[in-house]
């Protein structure tokens, strides 16, 4: 589960305040940027300085190129 190079491990779930479930990595939670349509878009990185691509150990990408 996770794919190669993931550390399955790391994968979660975290209860929202909502009550709502959502995937979490790392401890950092997964959201899909409806702005990405294509299979590596990264469109939303850097958004609003919060949301961020994570690398395969789970960390916060915060340098990455567009």
């Amino acid at each position: 589960m996770g794919g190669d190079g993931i550390d399955a491990t790391k994968l979660g779930i975290s209860t929202r305040t909502d009550g709502t479930t959502m995937v979490t990595f790392n401890g950092h939670p997964l959201y899909y940027f409806i702005k990405d349509s294509s299979a590596g878009d990264v469109v939303g990185q850097g958004y609003n300085k919060v949301w961020f691509v994570l690398d395969a150990t789970g960390n916060a990408i915060t340098s990455l190129l567009a």
